[in-house]
């Protein structure tokens, strides 16, 4: 439907879906961090992709309840890819998204997707602190789940290391943000604004540009004890969230193993006490998912008008029966009192006229 250039290449893609159909109706809940997967559709565009069944994951930035519509923002990397054929094919264009979490194993790579489930305790009253670690545009996986992490009042605070090659590649996020109503520049709104206060802290780490107010270099053990490991938060009340590419992940996830987190890998999966997600077995369903705390606030702010229509249209219902009532009465006495027939039916008419 749209197709917007934020800043260079990195753009905001709207897409049609079916009308009435929202990715919340479809079992997204992107405060989990879900992801939809988009292929190419027709064999001309399959032609310009280097692998055209595995397609490309992207994070939703809209909100999932909207029907009709849902978006993305990515950023092309080369020729090959789908994120380029994105850039380049005419509006219009059909292309394929998966209708559902994935929830499969993909044969192409050997490993499994399954649907996140938040690690931690519905009902609990213990308290979290969480850590999210973006690799580039990976951010617009990690805002909305910020997003809805700071929701929870369990959650004292998110930390959030940002690691991009140079500032030009993370300042999109607050150009003319009050014109784009995306999560992603949401979130960033609100953090310029200082709405969440200590809750939040956003690290940058630049790899090729010096910048005040920025760490400079590449993600390291010492960079990750820095920004998360200190004394005021306890260990087991860390949840650790990491979004880039696979092999950015593994370094991860294995740096912060080594540093003494309950982060393990096996079956070619990550998982662990220390982690914000669960995964959720392949044959379980995804009703059983409790939903996130951006999708309840979604859901909540939604019904509310619905609500305050009933409660008008109660009011209006009350005074009808009041009318009703008075006409009941009339005719009960009426036909006590042995009017004839035709006087009582006149009666009745007369309550009966609309206004």
């Amino acid at each position: 439907l749209k197709r917007e250039f934020l800043l260079g290449n990195i753009m905001r893609l709207t897409f049609e879906l079916p009308p009435g159909v929202s990715l919340n109706s479809l079992g997204f809940d992107i405060g989990l961090g879900d992801f939809v997967r988009i292929k190419p559709y027709v064999e001309e565009h399959r032609k310009l992709v280097e692998n055209p069944d595995g397609g490309r994951a992207y994070s939703p930035v809209l909100s999932p309840e909207l029907d009709g519509q849902c978006g993305f923002i990515i950023k092309p990397y080369g020729p090959g890819g789908v994120s380029s054929l994105l850039q380049n094919i005419p509006i219009g264009s059909e292309v394929l998204i998966t209708g559902n979490v994935e929830h499969v194993f993909w044969k192409e790579r050997a490993r499994g997707y399954f649907a996140n489930t938040r690690n931690m305790a519905c009902g609990s009253q213990a308290s979290f602190s969480v850590a999210l670690i973006a690799y580039g545009i990976g951010i617009t996986e990690v805002a909305p789940v910020a997003l809805s992490e700071l929701r929870d009042p369990r959650v004292k605070q998110v930390r959030i290391l940002w690691a991009a090659k140079t500032w030009s590649d993370v300042d999109w996020v607050w150009a003319d943000s009050d014109e784009h109503q995306d999560l992603v520049h949401h979130f960033f709104r609100q953090q310029q604004q200082g709405t969440y206060g200590v809750r939040l802290q956003l690290t940058h780490i630049l790899s090729q540009e010096d910048r005040s107010g920025c760490l400079r270099g590449r993600v390291s053990a010492g960079v990750l004890r820095q920004v998360f490991l200190d004394d005021n938060v306890p260990r087991e009340d860390l949840r650790f969230l990491a979004v880039g590419t696979t092999a950015m992940l593994d370094f991860t996830y294995e740096t912060l193993s080594g540093l003494g987190l309950d982060i393990s890998r096996s079956n070619g999966s990550w998982s662990g006490g220390n982690l914000l997600y669960g995964k959720l077995a392949e044959n379980v369903s995804l009703s059983v998912r409790h939903p996130s705390p951006l999708l309840e606030m979604l859901r909540k702010t939604n019904a509310a008008p619905n609500q305050k229509r009933q409660c008008k249209r109660r009011m209006v219902t009350a005074k009808e029966a009041s009318n009703k009532k008075r006409h009941r009465k009339r005719r009960v006495v009426t036909a006590k009192e042995g009017s004839n027939k035709k006087r009582h039916l006149q009666d009745v008419a007369s309550f009966e006229q609309p206004g």
